[in-house]
């Protein structure tokens, strides 16, 4: 399982450019039997919008997309969930 993850979370790095940083972070919180909550947001001030999570435990990680990192990652979440 562990294998499977590293592959997706390289996949999702190499795919759209996510920074190896954030990936990192990313894969060193997160645990054998631990959960995960990715959320694609639009919002003026991101600092408003996770005051909006805080309280629910767990950690708060953002990253900034490009338009075009954007574009990608929500054609592969439409295909996904249409399939």
């Amino acid at each position: 399982m562990g294998l499977v993850g590293a592959l997706d979370a390289s996949w999702w790095k190499d795919e759209f450019g996510i920074h190896d940083d954030f990936v990192k972070q990313v894969g060193a919180l997160i645990q054998p039997g631990d959960s995960a909550i990715y959320a694609l947001l639009r919002t003026a001030d991101p600092e408003i919008l996770a005051d909006q999570f805080r309280g629910y435990g767990g950690t708060i990680l953002r990253t900034t997309l490009s338009r075009s990192q954007q574009s990608k990652v929500e054609n592969v979440l439409h295909d996904r969930v249409a399939a």
